[in-house]
């Protein structure tokens, strides 16, 4: 239940503009480590990144297409996205060909939008397609 909080709290910040996009102070910083996988060096994830580093105390980016678990293990929380544009055919494998998480993987993680759920369904969880 702790780990739908959380996600379910990351994912309002996401929706829910912040007031002029002002920075928060460091002392004033979710007290949550965040790990981001998505398509290095695209404006997305540049985005993202700024985003989440005015919120959060840490912030890491990583490549979606090599993610591995164990990548996550210093984070409380995994963003996994690789955006509709560079998903499918025209952008190799969709992300729920790449990762392979194990049934025993833990870490509260938000898969965003369409790969995103077929990556849930994949796993037999219920944000996916049924």
């Amino acid at each position: 239940m702790k780990y739908f909080f959380t996600v379910s709290f990351i994912l309002a910040l996401l929706v829910v503009p912040c007031a002029g996009g002002q920075e928060a102070p460091a002392e004033n910083r979710i007290s949550l480590r965040i790990l981001y996988a998505g398509m290095p060096d695209t404006a997305r994830q540049k985005d993202f990144v700024s985003f989440l580093s005015k919120h959060f105390v840490e912030v890491k980016s990583v490549d979606v297409m090599s993610f591995k678990e164990e990548q996550a293990s210093e984070s409380d929380v995994v963003i996994l996205d690789k955006d509709g544009i560079q998903w499918g055919n025209r952008g190799g494998s969709p992300l729920y060909e790449i990762i392979r998480l194990p049934k025993e993987y833990s870490r509260a993680t938000l898969a965003l939008g369409i790969p995103g759920a077929f990556l849930y369904d994949r796993m037999r969880l219920k944000p996916g397609y049924r």
